[in-house]
Formats: structure tokens, sequence, C-alpha cells
């Protein structure tokens, strides 16, 4: 039987007090931040599936200028041309 592999938590990060990465697995208000290509990322091995698609929008995104919220790194099945929003428009908040 396979184990299912637990996200650490923020005390065994170890890395949170100098992440400069915009969107944190540990940040309980990463829900209202964004997120552009070409900025840093979390590095753990362990963390949720929205971050593994996170690194994978940051090799496959021709745009840079777009910036992606959390809700939609969480809802991407396959990354193949991520499209991000336009900072010059405001996307409405569903939560």
């Amino acid at each position: 039987m396979n184990a299912i592999k637990q996200i650490p938590t923020e005390a065994e990060c170890g890395n949170i007090d100098r992440c400069i990465a915009p969107l944190c697995p540990y940040d309980e208000d990463a829900h209202k931040r964004i997120w552009y290509p070409g900025e840093p990322i979390c590095i753990k091995r362990q963390v949720p599936r929205w971050v593994r698609i996170q690194r994978k929008v940051a090799k496959r995104a021709k745009t840079p200028g777009l910036y992606f919220i959390l809700s939609d790194l969480e809802a991407m099945q396959v990354v193949v041309r991520p499209t991000g929003h336009d900072p010059n428009y405001s996307i409405r908040s569903t939560a």
C-alpha cells in the first residue's frame, strides 16, 4: 500500500523566514496574492499540486507581464499555453 505524502508544516519548512516567493504554501493569505512568471517559486520538494503546476507555468508562459492567482493554479489540469490575467484589468474575486 502506498503511503500518502504529507506536506511539511510551516515549522518544518526551514526556509519560511528567508523565502521570497510571492505564493507560499504556508501563507494563509496566499489566495489574496498574485504571481508573475519569472518571480520566485517555493523550492521545497513536498509541496501542494498547485506549486508543481506553478513551476510548469513558469517554464511555458510566453507573456511574463500577465499574472496568476492561486485559484488559477489550483484549477489547471494541464499546462500547455498558460494565459494569466492582464494587470490593466481587474478580476472579480470568487471568495
